[in-house]
């Protein structure tokens, strides 16, 4: 992974200023990478070079992988976000376009009981109950949203191959001490305690993303050494790190008004990641500081070129309030699909081109009508679409909002007006 500032519009010497206000927590970082006792939530960054987690989950999926076919994910937020965005980046061209993709991933975050209608005959399709995993994420183990989904799902299983057999086939993933975790433990279910200091949107290298991953035959050892190779980067012992250097230059696009930061992912697959990114940025950011001032920068997410069609007026021709990250991986444009002289779709500039050719053309001249309209540009390259670039991404962006937040004087690790909807929905169904 490569990350250039070159067109950031960042200044060398409010950036040295920074370096120098987050040496301090540089440092809380740095025994953070090696905390496997998760003491601070800032240990979420050790997470990638746990031995006890990954063996775990490697005797999960031995224990359950051998005859999976389906992977039912019930979880909301952090608690499925990363695992689709990892593994919608990896499988995600085979699933849409009609390739064969097993095991397979079906995800439930909200209730929409138009889908949950069709679950039955999902399940059914099944001959073996080893050929389905239910995995269950909530962190609170009250998730109004998940406990509904996993009631339903899990129901459709006990209809379909009786009570032990779906409890066989059930993991969940919560706190320790749940009332959720209690509740399934004698129930013949396995159940995986996450760390109580890793928030859900930084637990992607936990337990939270690293079982259903492993289920769907991810590779999560090259992904969580991935993850550690980006939490390490990212907390030197000489120098700084990219990912300081981008809660630079949002911190200080921010205090100049530009409020909005868009990832602009140049592949499909990576909408998701883009997605997981929108909520670890917003939720970790938008809040009061100590002091009573609201802050906030708020996270978009763009696909190149499709959105160019959507949005490319207002972000030429409307106000400058975005700084965009453009993330690419070049290598997956070099293909062998030469485009003939055609009479049938005539554009003459296509004639010997390849469609990799043509995509790094459309790349290029966005970055260089962002570079005349004067708009600032952060460029990362991953060098694949793999699991350990995937990891390294997740980690350095992790590493980056907490070195943000303190820049913006704010906790990153908190979410108090999260609670307000999730009170009012639990009054509204008491009282129903």
């Amino acid at each position: 992974m490569r990350i250039s500032f070159d067109h950031a519009s960042i200044d060398d010497a409010a950036c040295a200023a920074d370096m120098h206000t987050l040496a301090p927590y540089v440092a809380v970082l740095q025994d953070a990478v090696s905390d496997h006792r998760y003491t601070i939530p800032e240990a979420a960054l050790a997470c990638g070079n746990d031995e006890r987690v990954l063996q775990e989950v490697h005797a999960l999926r031995e224990r359950l992988g051998e005859k999976l076919k389906t992977v039912l994910l019930v979880g909301i937020g952090g608690s499925d976000l990363g695992t689709r965005a990892v593994y919608e980046t990896i499988r995600g061209d085979a699933v849409q376009y009609g390739g064969r993709s097993v095991p397979r991933l079906y995800s439930f975050g909200t209730v929409e009981p138009g889908v949950l209608r069709h679950v039955q005959a999902l399940i059914e399709g099944h001959l073996d109950p080893e050929e389905l995993a239910l995995v269950v994420v909530s962190k609170s183990g009250s998730t109004t949203e998940t406990l509904t989904n996993a009631r339903v799902l899990f129901d459709a299983m006990e209809h379909v191959f009786g009570k032990e057999a779906a409890a066989r086939q059930t993991v969940v993933i919560s706190d320790a001490g749940t009332a959720l975790s209690e509740a399934v433990s004698g129930q013949g279910m396995t159940h995986i305690a996450m760390p109580h200091s890793v928030g859900g949107r930084y637990s992607v290298a936990t337990a939270v993303g690293l079982v259903p991953l492993a289920l769907l035959g991810v590779d999560v050892r090259a992904y969580a050494e991935g993850f550690a190779a980006g939490a390490h980067a990212s907390v030197p012992e000489k120098g700084v790190s990219s990912a300081a250097v981008l809660a630079s230059v949002l911190a200080r696009g921010y205090m100049r008004g530009l409020t909005i930061h868009e990832l602009f992912v140049w592949h499909p697959e990576l909408e998701t990641l883009g997605k997981w990114y929108r909520q670890l940025l917003a939720e970790s950011i938008g809040k009061h500081t100590s002091s009573g001032e609201s802050v906030g920068i708020t996270p978009a997410v763009a696909v190149g070129s499709v959105d160019l069609h959507s949005h490319g007026q207002l972000v030429f021709g409307g106000p400058q309030v975005r700084m965009t990250t453009f993330v690419a991986a070049p290598c997956a444009w070099e293909t062998n699909n030469v485009l003939r002289q055609d009479d049938t779709f005539p554009l003459s500039v296509l004639d010997g081109k390849t469609d990799g050719d043509v995509l790094r053309a459309i790349y290029d001249g966005v970055r260089s009508a962002y570079r005349s309209h004067d708009l600032p540009y952060v460029d990362l390259e991953l060098a694949t679409l793999d699991a350990r670039e995937l990891g390294a991404f997740m980690a350095v962006h992790m590493a980056s909002v907490m070195y943000l937040a303190q820049l913006l004087h704010v906790n990153a690790f908190d979410q108090p007006d999260v609670e307000a909807y999730k009170e009012e929905t639990r009054r509204i169904l008491e009282n129903r």
